[in-house]
């Protein structure tokens, strides 16, 4: 008897904050049990909160699509504001994936740290299949510490360049102290065509052998380091000769350093 009490009162709360139309919809589609079931395994508040922000044909799917133990997890970690600013910006077969593929907690930490707008950002423009496979090579905790370091905006484009797999064996070598200190000595543009001029495999060795600063150092000193497409800047160099007349004087400038 107090189960079907307990059943009845959480039909009503339904159909009181999300209306009868849209708790008929759901009720229809997905089945009451299903919903009840998910009731007594999470806050049916959290459930509530996310049926109320998601439009019927997008909790439908998210319900239906994402199996009962994922979903669980996933509501009983991750924040229902966060799920449903995911959901509402992630289309649901990334979605679907990212929460099949990787734990909740993952998630849940990714979203905390480094805000659900940039970890949407990160998962978008990365791609969700490279996302995941780049969270399994270097750890979220590496992850969310290099996306803390380097805003969205120029880490993107160096994550896109790398394979998950370089990604990783990077972190692992290198740790990841290296991509802030490259990206605010030359800039995101430089770098990518450090990358791609002399191959991963290169530049791994030259800062295993040189070390990062003595790497940096170099591309600051060597003025006829000109690689192609590389952006030049006004880093000024040190008069030659004070005996050179002012005007005969050429400002030289680094190879390397851009603001951005």
């Amino acid at each position: 008897m107090k189960k079907v009490i307990n059943q009845i009162g959480k039909a009503l709360e339904y159909l009181d904050k999300l209306g009868t139309g849209k708790s008929f919809q759901l009720f229809r589609s997905l089945g009451y049990e299903k919903l009840y079931s998910l009731s007594e395994k999470v806050d049916h508040k959290n459930l509530l909160y996310i049926s109320q922000n998601l439009d019927e044909q997008t909790i439908i799917e998210f319900l239906n699509r994402i199996p009962e133990e994922t979903l669980v997890d996933l509501i009983s970690k991750v924040p229902p504001e966060d799920i449903t600013y995911f959901a509402n910006s992630i289309p649901m077969d990334d979605l679907v994936l990212l929460s099949t593929s990787i734990p909740a907690k993952f998630i849940a930490e990714m979203s905390l740290k480094t805000g659900k707008e940039s970890a949407t950002e990160l998962l978008k423009n990365i791609g969700t299949q490279k996302s995941i496979e780049l969270l399994n090579e270097v750890g979220i905790q590496n992850f969310i510490e290099l996306s803390l370091k380097v805003p969205t905006i120029e880490l993107i484009p160096i994550v896109r360049e790398l394979t998950p797999k370089q990604s990783g064996a990077w972190v692992r070598k290198r740790g990841i102290g290296d991509i802030p200190k490259l990206i605010k000595a030359f800039g995101v543009q430089n770098l990518l065509v450090f990358l791609r001029t002399l191959g991963f495999e290169k530049n791994i060795h030259i800062m295993d052998v040189l070390g990062l600063e003595e790497l940096i150092e170099l591309a600051y000193t060597i003025s006829g380091m000109k690689l192609p497409g590389l952006s030049t800047s006004g880093k000024k160099q040190k008069k030659v000769s004070k005996k050179i007349p002012k005007q005969s004087q050429k400002k030289t400038s680094s190879p390397w350093k851009k603001k951005y």
